[in-house]
C-alpha cells in the first residue's frame, strides 16, 4: 500500500509540473519559439558572412601575388600599381594591406631610381612622392607589424639617401635598427648603408698647389746625346765672340 501510495503522490507531481509547463507554454510558447527562429537566422547569417569573408580574403591573396608578378611587365604595369594600391588601402586583411603597401612602395622607388638614371624619364618626381607615401602608409596604419614598419624605414633612408639628405638618411636606419635585431635582413641593410654614409657624406678635396717636395730618385740612365753638345747640321762653326 505504501509503495502504492508513493507512485500516485509521483504521479500528481508529475501532472501538476505537465500542467505548470502545459501553463507556461501556452503563455510564452510563441515568444520562445520566436526566439530560437531569430538566433537562428542570426548564426545562420554569421555563418554566411564568415564564408563568404574567408572567401574575400583567399581571392584578394591571389589577386596578390598576380599583381606582383604582372607589375614588372610593361603592358600591365600600370594597371598592376593601381590593383596593389587599391589593397594597399582598402584590403580587409591587415597582413595583405601591410604588404601591398610594401610593394607600392618599393616598386615605386625603385622606378624613381630607374629614372633618375634615365635622360628620358619623365616620372621620377612623381615615383618619389608615391614611395614615400606608401611608406608613410605603412608605418602609421600598421605600426604594430615591426618587420614591415623596419622596411618602411629603410625604404625611406634610401630615399634620402638619394637626395644626398644625410641626416634623415641616418635617422630612418637608426629607427630599422632600434625596431630589430642583427638577424633580420633589413638590420644588416641599415648597417652597411650607415658604414657607408660615413665615407659618402665626406666632400671630396683636390689638391690646390703643387708638392713642395721634389722625389729623391732620378733616373738610371740618360740620353745618348745631350742636346747642349749637338751642332748644327750645316753652316760655320761659331766663334768666341758669335757665342
Amino acid at each position: 500500500m505504501k509503495a502504492q501510495r508513493r507512485h500516485e503522490l509521483q504521479e500528481n507531481v508529475l501532472a501538476h509540473e505537465l500542467g505548470k509547463m502545459k501553463v507556461f507554454f501556452n503563455r510564452y510558447g510563441s515568444l520562445i519559439t520566436g526566439i530560437v527562429v531569430a538566433a537562428l537566422i542570426v548564426f545562420l547569417i554569421v555563418l554566411h558572412y564568415r564564408s563568404k569573408s574567408a572567401a574575400e580574403l583567399l581571392e584578394q591573396a591571389e589577386m596578390f601575388e598576380t599583381l606582383k608578378e604582372n607589375i614588372h611587365k610593361p603592358d600591365k604595369r600600370a594597371s598592376s600599381l593601381e590593383g596593389l594600391i587599391d589593397l594597399a588601402e582598402n584590403a580587409r586583411d591587415p597582413l595583405l594591406s601591410a604588404s601591398a603597401s610594401i610593394s607600392v612602395a618599393d616598386f615605386c622607388a625603385n622606378q624613381y631610381m630607374t629614372d633618375l638614371r634615365d635622360p628620358a624619364g619623365q616620372q621620377a618626381g612623381e615615383y618619389r612622392e608615391k614611395a614615400k607615401t606608401y611608406y608613410n602608409l605603412v608605418i602609421e596604419k600598421h605600426s604594430g607589424r615591426k618587420i614591415f614598419v623596419a622596411k618602411a624605414h629603410l625604404g625611406l633612408g634610401m630615399l634620402a639617401e638619394s637626395a644626398a639628405d644625410w641626416t634623415t638618411a641616418k635617422s630612418e636606419y637608426e629607427q630599422v635598427k632600434r625596431s630589430l635585431d642583427n638577424t633580420f635582413p633589413a638590420w644588416v641593410e641599415a648597417q652597411r648603408r650607415l658604414n657607408n654614409l660615413e665615407v659618402w657624406k665626406k666632400p671630396f678635396r683636390f689638391a690646390t698647389s703643387a708638392p713642395t717636395t721634389l722625389p729623391t730618385t732620378v733616373p738610371t740612365t740618360v740620353p745618348a746625346t745631350k742636346p747642349a753638345d749637338t751642332q748644327p747640321a750645316s753652316g760655320p762653326a761659331l766663334t768666341d765672340a758669335e757665342k
